[in-house]
């Protein structure tokens, strides 16, 4: 993707904000941001791009709060503070500062009557589309409201528009380092929070539990270390927890129990020790469960075999001993089990024949007996099969002929 010039030989105008919420300057700003945009033909950059996405540097701590009624020190000391927030998120480029401008501090009236008179952020969306690029990626609308409520404070006239449970906030795939700021914990409203692939570091904030309206936290490919907060059990709306290849140590904690709307929970890649808690068994809403590559210990929990919406089950790369569940049949929906590279013990259950929905199954490097149960040929689905490495003795199966779609065996 190309990017406009660092430079700008005519600054954009900053916008000055009054506490009653309009702007002396307003239309001179915008036919700044305007002419800039324009002239430099900056096609193909989403406002993801502009505002956030080239974000470098430590997570910014969030401005204190101004109400729209602030006078005097108060003024003063939120100008600081909106200084130095936009200092320590070093943006790309002096233009995306600019931008970054219309939506820091209390909002003018003009940009007031935008967010009353289009009645979703899509619609918002298509709005600053028209006026100011041509070409943009889908779905980041959300983020422009995001910055609002970031640092506009409970009492500014656009809060109540963002006290949706639909608000998010995609902060993902930059180089942003640093903890991630307990002030983060001030969106009460937000509901999709990513901050994958980045370089954040250090424990994840207890304040994390505040966030009380997230359905989606993606926390992958960072430096997060410490545990799993037990915090994270009061996030009852959780449906998606990505908390993959960070250094997370450790044992799961069992508030973890709580997240009873949780349907994706994935810890693979990281620390993680001891055994998979039973308070995990109220977790039956789950389609994905990914605890690959940890250093699990214990048995393959037998509750996984009330999962029947369960359709992707990843435990490979750990310690776990003992024997495969024989009613894990029950996943119908089952899809990619991998249990490799464990110390499993015992026969393959016959009853595994069951999963007809079964396209990956992978087992490989356990110290299973027996032979391969002829009930193999019933996985109409499968294309990966994997066995090697696992003490299995006697003949292949004829039955395994039946598997039409295979197109990977060892």
């Amino acid at each position: 993707m190309a990017y406009p010039s660092a430079s700008l030989s005519n600054p954009i105008t900053p916008l000055r904000l009054d506490p009653n919420g309009s702007s002396p300057n307003f239309k001179e700003w915008s036919y700044g941001v305007d002419k800039h945009l324009l002239s430099r033909k900056i096609e193909g950059i989403c406002l993801k791009d502009v505002l956030l996405n080239r974000g470098k540097g430590k997570m910014p701590i969030l401005p204190k709060k101004l109400s729209a009624t602030a006078t005097g020190e108060e003024l003063k000391t939120h100008e600081e503070s909106m200084s130095k927030y936009e200092e320590s998120y070093s943006v790309r480029e002096q233009a995306d500062a600019a931008i970054i401008g219309v939506f820091v501090g209390t909002t003018p009236s003009e940009l007031v009557k935008i967010y009353h008179n289009y009645p979703s952020a899509h619609a918002i969306w298509e709005y600053l589309n028209d006026r100011f690029l041509n070409k943009t990626a889908v779905g980041v609308a959300i983020l422009i409201p995001r910055m609002f409520q970031v640092c506009g404070g409970t009492n500014h006239p656009l809060a109540t528009c963002f006290k949706k449970k639909d608000d998010d906030c995609n902060l993902c795939c930059n180089s942003l380092n640093g903890p991630i700021p307990a002030s983060f914990s001030g969106l009460a409203s937000l509901a999709y929070l990513d901050l994958q692939e980045n370089a954040l570091s250090e424990a994840i904030p207890d304040a994390i539990s505040l966030m009380t309206a997230l359905t989606s936290l993606y926390l992958s490919s960072n430096r997060l270390s410490g545990g799993i907060p037990p915090a994270i059990g009061a996030l009852t709306s959780l449906q998606q927890l990505f908390l993959s290849k960070n250094i997370l140590a450790e044992s799961i904690p069992t508030e973890m129990g709580k997240l009873l709307q949780l349907q994706s929970l994935h810890l693979d890649n990281n620390e993680v020790v001891g055994s998979i808690p039973d308070a995990l068994s109220a977790l039956t809403n789950l389609d994905h469960l990914s605890m690959a590559a940890n250093h699990l210990v214990g048995a393959v929990p037998n509750f996984l075999t009330s999962f029947v919406l369960l359709t992707h089950l990843y435990l490979h790369s750990n310690r776990l001993v003992g024997s495969i569940p024989a009613h894990l049949s029950r996943c119908v929906h089952m899809e990619e089990l991998s249990l490799s590279d464990n110390l499993l013990t015992g026969e393959l259950p016959s009853s595994m024949g069951a999963m007809t929905n079964l396209r990956s199954l992978d087992l490989n490097d356990n110290n299973f007996t027996g032979s391969i149960p002829a009930s193999i040929g019933s996985l109409k689905s499968l294309t990966y099969l994997n066995l090697c490495l696992t003490n299995l003795a006697g003949t292949i199966p004829t039955t395994i002929t039946k598997l039409r779609h295979l197109s990977h065996l060892e």
